[in-house]
């Protein structure tokens, strides 16, 4: 039952977080993820119309391909963001340059490593996707080796947005987002007003983000000092950032394609097209994640300046997120569960609703689940302890691909949306355990310190 005292409470969190600044991050953060998404959805069904539905559910892998590869930085980016919220908050702000470029430097060799092989492997790759379709394989893989080019730039700027984030720039890092998330659907729906050929649609998503790390680069050179002086590679000033990326690491494969395996199932074992089938309501509800990613933006350097010198703090900021995401994805969860049919009837047609509203429904309910997922990752991975969200994200896939093999066997786009779902509230419940357990243990190591 709701009470008074209970929805006092809520506003009296949610009045705190502005006092504190909170808010307006957060509403920066939300800005740089709704917007592109509102685009989307305005260019979303010309472009299904103007590519087809399989050089659609091409460049909706092209899509996940670009947004995987921003996630999978090496562990760079938080390691990055954590490493400087904790060094500001012990006062050690003299060590933070040369790890910082250090990391840098890391990041971009590792980027190049991982283009090379892409464009090494990607004839092979866009044979196996074109195989049973219309698409010209020689298309899919001029179409692979852009997305190539284009990793290490992407690396590198989840390395340049971490560092953004650790001195709280969330304003001016989504002032570069929100341009560069129109661009990438923006930008295919102006190259098709010219052509169809996927290469040179695709070319567009990888110029914007390519721009997106000069403008990055160029932020942080004006705004700290020690941007405008390049360090060198030093492997021995990295420890830090090398221990806690190589877990996150680990995180940013497996959690990622926990998101999409899915879609890389459906393909495997139907075609691109019900790739199409399933991603277009996929996107449209996965990205209402946005919201608890918003919050966890602003609030994961926080856990991690409150674990250096505030222990009593992380608990309190822990219970305005929780809050603070209850309130803002009920109303979320409502509007999507009953409004998926109508909206997918009006925004592409009657067909396609019947065709997918249930995988809509079915999402929206583990949306709602894993957005406490998202928080309690966060807090767990800024306690110093990535190694944790890690295995368990092991631990996930490798428990998943089965049972997930075997819905999407059985029951198509539909299985497809229940794995994800019994997946997300199996994996939310066992990161707010963790979360608690480390909340205790950290109290009791600063109570035995003192």
């Amino acid at each position: 039952m709701i009470t008074k005292e209970f929805v006092t409470s809520i506003f009296g969190q949610i009045s705190r977080m502005a006092s504190q600044g909170s808010a307006n991050s957060f509403a920066w953060n939300l800005a740089g993820s709704v917007i592109p998404l509102f685009v989307a959805l305005l260019v979303v069904p010309s472009l299904i119309s103007g590519l087809g539905v399989e050089k659609f559910g091409m460049l909706s892998l092209c899509w996940i391909t670009v947004g995987y590869f921003s996630m999978f930085d090496f562990g760079m980016g938080r390691a990055l963001t954590h490493f400087i919220a904790g060094a500001t908050g012990r006062g050690d702000d003299d060590i933070v340059p040369p790890v910082v470029w250090s990391g840098l430097w890391l990041m971009l060799v590792l980027g190049c490593v991982v283009g090379f092989l892409t464009f090494a492997f990607s004839k092979p790759i866009a044979e196996h996707l074109a195989k049973g379709s219309s698409l010209a394989g020689e298309e899919v893989s001029l179409t692979l080796a852009l997305l190539a080019f284009s990793i290490p730039a992407v690396v590198v700027t989840a390395g340049l947005r971490g560092i953004m984030e650790a001195y709280a720039a969330f304003a001016a890092a989504n002032k570069i987002r929100i341009p560069l998330g129109v661009a990438s659907y923006l930008g295919p729906a102006i190259a098709l007003e010219f052509t169809t050929s996927l290469p040179l649609v695709v070319a567009t998503v990888v110029g914007a983000r390519l721009l997106a790390t000069m403008a990055h680069l160029f932020f942080c050179a004006k705004r700290y000092p020690y941007m405008r002086n390049p360090i060198g590679l030093r492997l021995s000033r990295v420890r830090p950032l090398l221990v806690f990326g190589g877990w996150m690491t680990l995180s940013n494969f497996a959690g990622p394609l926990l998101l999409y395996l899915g879609q890389f199932i459906l393909a495997s074992l139907y075609s691109v097209a019900a790739v199409a089938a399933f991603s277009t309501p996929y996107d449209l509800i996965v990205n209402f994640l946005i919201v608890p990613a918003a919050i966890v933006g602003v609030l994961f350097p926080q856990f991690g300046y409150r674990f250096a010198n505030d222990a009593a703090g992380v608990i309190d900021v822990y219970k305005q997120g929780n809050i603070l995401i209850f309130v803002t994805m009920l109303p979320v969860l409502i509007l999507a569960f009953f409004g998926a049919r109508p909206f997918l009837t009006w925004w592409i047609d009657p067909s396609f609703a019947d065709m997918c509203f249930r995988v809509a429904q079915i999402l929206a309910v583990g949306v709602f689940i894993n957005s406490f997922g998202h928080l309690s990752q966060s807090l767990v991975q800024a306690s110093g302890r990535p190694d944790l969200t890690a295995k368990l994200h092991i631990a996930e896939l490798v428990l998943y691909i089965p049972y997930a093999l075997l819905l999407v066997k059985q029951f198509g786009i539909i299985g497809a949306a229940l794995a994800w779902t019994l997946r997300v509230a199996i994996s939310t419940t066992a990161l707010a355990i963790m979360a608690q357990n480390r909340i205790h243990a950290h109290a009791n190591q600063k109570r035995v310190t003192i």
